[in-house]
This record gives C-alpha cells, structure tokens and sequence, in this order.
C-alpha cells in the first residue's frame, strides 16, 4: 500500500511545486515587465479645428490614451511640419499650435521644412514658446544653437527606462528666398547619426529611437539603407511625405508615420523587460480622431484668438472678374492672376515678364467673386516672395529654364506667363540680343520648387542675378485686386 501511495504522493507534489514556481515567476515577470506608449503626430500644418480633423479632436484622443496608459509611461512626440499651413496659424505665426501642444504635454518637437516658413525669427520665438525638448541633431544655425539639442534621454514608467530620442531636421531645406532669411545648414542624416550614435549608446539607453521629418524614401536618402549601417535604432517615426505608416519591420527596427493634418494619432506600444532591459516586442497603430468630440477646455481656451482669426478671414479683399471661366480651368486662371499681379508688384524693377508655377487646383471659380482673405490664403497658400531675376542679352539660358518650366506641364505643374510674348519654341518673341531680361518668379520657383527646377534655382543663385522684393505674393495679388479685377487667360 505504501509502495503505491508514496509515488502518486509524489507526483501530485511534483505537479504543485511546478505550478506554485510557475506562478511566482510569471508574478515576477509581470513585476518586471511593463508597457510603455508613445504617442506621435506629424504634419499637422496649424490644423486646430476641422469637421473631421484638427488639434481639438486629437486632444481628446490623446487625454484618452494618457489615461489608459501605465502612469509615467507615455511620451509625445511630434516629427514636425507644425505651425504652418492654416489661415489660423498665418494669422498667429503658429503662436496658437504651440500653446495647444504644450498644454497637450508634449515631450519632443521636430521642426520641419515647412516651420522655417515664418522665418527663422518667428520660428526661434515658437521654440522659446515650447514646454518640451526641441531635437534637431542635423540643423546648423547660429540663432537657434542654444534652443534645439540633438537628443534627449526619457527615463519611463515603474522599471525606469531609458529612452533616447534623436531628431532630425528635412535635408531638404528651402532657398533663403522663400523666408527673407538665411535658411539653415541642414546637414544629410547618416552623417549626422554617424557623429552622435557613439555618444548615444555609451550613455546605455535601453530603447533608441529616430524622430526624423522625412519620409521613407526622398531624394538620395531612403531608410533601408540608412537602418542597415544603424542597428542600434529601435523604433523610426517619419513625416514630411503625408503618408500613413500604420506599423512595420524594417531592417530590424519598428517604422511608424502617422499622416497628416492632425487626422490620427500613432500609437506604439513597446513591452519592454524591466529585469533583463530588452525590448520583448513592439505594436503600433494610427488611430483616427474624425468620431472625436473637440476637447472642451481647450476649445473654451482657444475660442477668443479662433473668434478673432474668423473675423479677419471673413474681411473683404476685392472683387474679381475671371473671363471664360467655364472654358478654362482653375490653374490657368489662378496662374494669370498671380503672373499679372507679381509683374505689376515689381514695376519699378521694369520686368520684361512674369511667370507663376503651382499645380493642378481643384477649386471652383464663377465668373464674378468677391474674394475674402482666407479665398485669398486658400488660392495661394503658401509664404511666397517675389523675385526678379535678371538674364544677359541672349536668350539661350532663359530659353532652357522655359523648357525646364513648360517641361513640368505633363505632370500637373503648370507654368502661367504674363507679360512679353513666347513663340512656339518657347522663345522670347521680340528679344533684342543685347538687352537683358528680366523676369518676376516666386520664391518657391527660385528655391527650385522641390527639385523641379533645378536649371533656375543654379542660376538665380549666382550673386547680382536675383532681387528679392519685400513682398509676399498673396499681397501682391491683394493690391492688384484693388485696381485691376478683372482676369482673362491668355495662351
């Protein structure tokens, strides 16, 4: 009997052995273990309020997470393109976003290309502005020396993790012409990551990650290659190209991008081991803000400077006459007013013509508006100056930036002419030989619109050949408006 008794004595002791070990060690590993959640947006461009987007929605969405999160275990992260892009943000310089960011607490604020928009000036007073950490590792710029740092260290949560946020600026920065300043240096990001992963990593971070305004792929980068010669990187959050990344593996890293126009937030979840200090996996997700109610208290913050900017968006410029707009489209309407307009800021300067690149519109024009200040914004939405370019007597070289220009068409960009006449061949029809000739372009033509005219950009910056005018394009338009309301497109 004894003989039978003590082996299933045995077993069933052997049995609940195991499950007490294997209880306390699950105790320990939930002991050890925890959730840590960052939170990112990009591209906001000054959305605060919309019908299915903005920063009022997504400050609800965010108050939400923080409160299902572990406590102390949430970080923010924007990746730039912040306070530009809204009639709201022109009107306060981007004063409101910032103030809703930091009342949002976020942690980490990457400026990008489109911040600078304001000037380096403006774009300093909002960095003062922020509560967080500015994070730029590949930006040069005196002004901004003392206010934006290359990374920083987060300490999260229960088990005390050490996070390193490294940012990095758009390498494609605009001309000094789109601003009136000096754009800063913006040096290519593996060269910089080269010149402070070193000093990253010795100061033993657990978590690494890449907060950098730029997207997957851009001319000359893409991440591949760039997280192949860095594998201490954990997790990339990108922006720039308005593309929603909701989550996925990329040379052994995490890559997320949430989008654009505060219409989502990214939500990464790193389960991290507290004992061990090892990333045991990570998920992430872009959630939609559209079904979110606007953050209230922030809303009744807001509402005063929102009222005010209402009033001035509503405030008549003038009216204006477009001819034959049922028989020509939007761009080439728009186009001709610009082009007129900028020729007729730059009349002391004499211009022999003036030229207006933009893309492809899908506003709706009738034949006789009043246009208020935000139709005006709407209709030219970005910060251009005005430029007048000077060309020597023969027309060779201008007659190459017309191809380059007119080149352009097939894709969507049109370029609108106003002023001298071209031939067929695209040529300056009269041009005296030995008379220079000088031709009104925006900023943005003259920075090389993106790379798109690379042949005018490498002449417009030779020194003697650009004078940029104190003007802004959409005042230009205004002022013309005044005494000249009527439009006609002419081929």
């Amino acid at each position: 009997m004894s003989a039978i008794f003590i082996p299933i004595f045995n077993r069933v002791f052997l049995r609940g052995f195991c499950v007490v070990i294997l209880v306390a060690m699950s105790i320990t590993l939930r002991a050890t273990t925890e959730k840590l959640t960052i939170l990112n947006t990009a591209d906001i461009h000054g959305r605060i309020e919309g019908r299915h987007s903005g920063l009022l929605k997504l400050a609800t969405l965010i108050e939400q997470e923080r409160r299902t999160a572990a406590p102390d275990a949430v970080l923010l992260i924007d990746c730039g393109d912040t306070i530009e892009g809204t009639f709201s943000s022109w009107e306060t310089r981007g004063e409101t976003v910032i103030n809703l960011l930091n009342k949002l607490r976020c942690n980490v604020w990457v400026p990008g290309n489109h911040d600078f928009d304001f000037g380096v000036d403006i774009l300093a007073r909002r960095i003062q502005q922020f509560d967080g950490i500015v994070l730029a590792a590949n930006l040069h710029s005196p002004p901004l020396a003392d206010k934006v740092k290359k990374w920083q260290m987060f300490t999260l949560g229960r088990t005390k993790a050490k996070i390193a946020v490294i940012g990095m600026a758009c390498p494609q920065m605009y001309d000094p012409a789109i601003c009136g300043q000096p754009t800063p240096e913006v040096s290519a990001i593996d060269q910089a990551l080269r010149e402070i992963i070193g000093e990253v990593t010795q100061s033993r971070p657990d978590i690494i990650v890449l907060a950098m305004h730029i997207g997957k792929y851009a001319s000359g980068f893409n991440v591949y290659s760039l997280l192949a010669d860095f594998p201490e990187i954990d997790l990339v959050l990108c922006a720039h190209s308005h593309q929603q990344l909701p989550g996925e593996k990329v040379c052994g890293a995490w890559l997320v991008q949430s989008g654009k126009h505060a219409q989502e937030l990214g939500k990464i979840v790193i389960e991290f081991d507290g004992q061990n200090r090892r990333i045991i996996r990570i998920r992430s997700e872009l959630l939609p803000c559209d079904a979110m109610m606007e953050h209230p208290t922030l809303k009744a913050a807001v509402e005063p400077i929102m009222t005010k900017v209402r009033q001035l968006a509503a405030e008549r410029v003038g009216r204006v006459k477009f001819i034959d707009a049922d028989r020509h489209s939007p761009e080439l309407l728009l186009g001709t007013l610009a082009a007129d307009a900028m020729r007729h800021a730059a009349k002391k300067q004499k211009p022999d013509m003036a030229v207006y690149s933009s893309y492809q519109r899908h506003t709706k024009l009738r034949p006789k508006m009043t246009v208020s200040r935000l139709m005006l914004f709407n209709w030219f939405r970005f910060q251009d100056r005005i430029g007048v370019v000077t060309f020597p007597g023969n027309s060779y070289e201008f007659d190459n930036i017309i191809k380059e220009l007119t080149s352009r068409e097939k894709r969507g960009y049109y370029s609108i002419f106003s002023g001298k006449k071209l031939s067929r061949r695209n040529r300056i029809k009269p041009h005296e030989p030995d008379k220079p000739l000088t031709v009104v372009f925006s900023s943005y033509a003259i920075s090389g619109a993106g790379n798109k005219f690379p042949g005018l950009r490498d002449f417009s910056s030779k020194p003697g050949r650009t004078h940029m005018l104190d003007k802004r394009l959409r005042d230009a338009v205004a002022d013309y408006l005044r005494t000249n309301p009527t439009v006609k497109y002419r081929k």
